[in-house]
This record gives structure tokens, C-alpha cells and sequence, in this order.
């Protein structure tokens, strides 16, 4: 039986997150009318076709503020058509988008970014032979690009020892960097637009294991300042090692988001199925000792 656990959002205070060292916090949410914050994301009947495939049907998905939402489900379930939607990649066809209580039109990656939506790719997307500062000031408007590389590496410093890379030098080129400091600066690129909501789409597939916790860690450190994450996997363990809470889609549909606490990794799996999942792997057939392994019959090679 999985052990409980006692949710991110329960054991820590809003003082607690804003009082790691060195770490800029998200903007506090806007308070409802009674009084208990609002989601910070709040999607409601999204839905996508494209000719006759129904990518999303009514979607509805939520996100609290300093939450860790895994979003899980198999191939072509529609978790990549979400979050090319709350990116601003993919205009859906019907339904609304609200983050901290407003209503928001994401209907360009710009405006996206702007409505504090960040998204770490599977994919890089720093460019390798610039620099780690030049990368994280390329998504920010304004008078950035005008900067000397000191103006540029002063800027970067404090965003890189969030990240825990403030022990590299800001104008190393990131084509220098191994594949878990290329993700972190990825991370890095998040943090400095002040993104509330930040998305990781399959981060740790290309990492080795302890690469892999360098980026879990960082994930707990960026929830714990008050920002929201959406985190997409197929690795299951790192979902009850990380998550507060799961949603699972299917066949473009989203079930109902429910506590890591209560799950079990049957349970999501059958979630993700959509039946009883009587075994993770089926049984291996038996052989018997008289059974050939292998049998070639006629077999000819051709002259030369």
C-alpha cells in the first residue's frame, strides 16, 4: 500500500515560498469573492479537430497556484494539443482559458508569454552557438539586445543561481554545456520572463539518472515559489515522486484531477487504458527443452 503524503500546498505557507535564498516568487493570486484564492489556470471546454480526428473534445483542466500537475496519458491522447494551446501554437475551436481569474486569449505565442505561460521542450530550443546569457535574454523585449555582454552576463547571474548553474560563466556558449545544464538553461529562459506557469514536456527523457534529480529538484524549488507547473511524462515514477495531483487524458477527453495520494501505479495505468490493467507486462510463454529455438529450411546463397 503507497504511503500518503501530505501536499505541497498544505505543508507550506505563502511565507515559506517566498523565503528561499536568491529565488524570485511568483505574483500572489487574486482572491475570489469568498475569500479562498482563485486557480491559476482554469480551462474549460477546449476543444481542437483537425478535419475528421477530434484532437481535444471539451477539455477541462486546472491548475493551482504553486501546484505540480502531472498530465499524463498514452500517445495521441491530446496532451500535446493542450499544451500547444495554452502556448499559443494551436487556436482552439471552442472554449475558455483563464489564468489567476481572467480571462485569456492565447491565441499567439507572444501573447502567451506575456499571460505568464512558459514552456520548457523536449526539444532545445536555446540557440548553441550563443551564448547562456544571449539565450535568456532572446525571449524578453525591450532594450536587451542593445546590451554589452557584461550587461548581459550581470543580468543572468542571479536567474543562472536560481537554476543552480551560478557556477558557470554566463558567456560560455551553451554548445559547451552537457545535455542536463542545456535543460536547466532552458529552465533558465523560463524564470527570467517570471512565467506562473511553467510546462515540462517529457524534460528527463534524454537525461541520465542523476540528471534526472538535479531537474526534479528544481521543479519542488520553482513550485515552492509560487509557481504553477504542468509537468507531462511517461515515467511514472518520477510523477509519485514530484506531483501533487494527476490528470489523465484519453482519446482526447480529461478525466477529473485526482490527488497522488490516492493513486498507485496500476490505477494509472487503468486510467489511462480505460480498463482493468491485470498486469504491467503479459506472461512469457513456456518452452519446452525439445522445441527448436531456431529452424532454417533450404536456405541458399546465390554465385557470384
Amino acid at each position: 500500500m503507497k504511503p500518503t503524503r501530505m501536499s505541497r500546498m498544505d505543508a507550506a505557507s505563502d511565507a515559506d515560498r517566498g523565503a528561499l535564498e536568491g529565488s524570485a516568487t511568483a505574483p500572489d493570486p487574486p482572491a475570489a469573492e469568498s475569500g479562498a484564492p482563485v486557480l491559476r489556470l482554469d480551462v474549460r471546454g477546449i476543444s481542437k479537430t483537425y478535419g475528421a480526428i477530434k484532437a481535444l473534445s471539451e477539455v477541462d483542466f486546472e491548475l493551482r497556484p504553486g501546484e505540480i500537475m502531472a498530465l499524463l496519458g498514452e500517445n495521441g491522447a491530446g496532451k500535446s494539443t493542450l499544451v500547444n494551446v495554452l502556448s499559443g501554437l494551436v487556436v482552439p475551436d471552442t472554449g475558455t482559458i483563464a489564468i489567476d481569474g481572467q480571462l485569456a486569449e492565447l491565441s499567439t505565442a507572444h501573447k502567451s508569454q506575456a499571460a505568464g505561460v512558459a514552456v520548457v521542450h523536449q526539444e532545445f530550443s536555446s540557440v548553441r552557438t550563443m551564448s547562456i546569457a544571449e539565450n535568456i535574454a532572446l525571449d524578453q523585449w525591450g532594450d536587451k539586445h542593445f546590451w554589452t555582454g557584461r550587461q548581459l552576463a550581470a543580468h543572468a547571474r542571479p536567474i543562472l543561481e536560481t537554476v543552480g548553474l551560478g557556477h558557470l560563466d554566463p558567456l560560455t556558449p551553451v554548445e559547451r554545456l552537457s545535455v542536463a545544464e542545456t535543460q536547466l538553461v532552458e529552465v533558465a529562459r523560463a524564470v527570467a520572463r517570471d512565467a506562473r506557469i511553467v510546462i515540462f514536456d517529457e524534460p528527463t527523457a534524454a537525461l541520465a539518472e542523476n540528471e534526472i534529480d538535479l531537474i526534479l529538484t528544481l521543479i519542488k524549488r520553482l513550485a515552492s515559489q509560487g509557481r504553477s507547473i504542468v509537468y507531462v511524462t511517461h515515467r511514472l515514477p518520477e510523477v509519485f515522486k514530484l506531483a501533487d495531483r494527476v490528470t489523465v487524458f484519453r482519446n482526447g477527453r480529461s478525466g477529473s484531477p485526482v490527488p497522488v495520494s490516492e493513486l498507485d501505479v496500476p490505477r494509472v495505468v487503468s486510467m489511462m487504458l480505460g480498463r482493468e490493467a491485470t498486469s504491467m507486462f503479459p506472461e512469457r510463454g513456456t518452452l519446452r527443452q525439445d522445441d527448436p529455438v531456431l529452424k532454417v529450411n533450404e536456405l541458399h546463397r546465390p554465385s557470384r
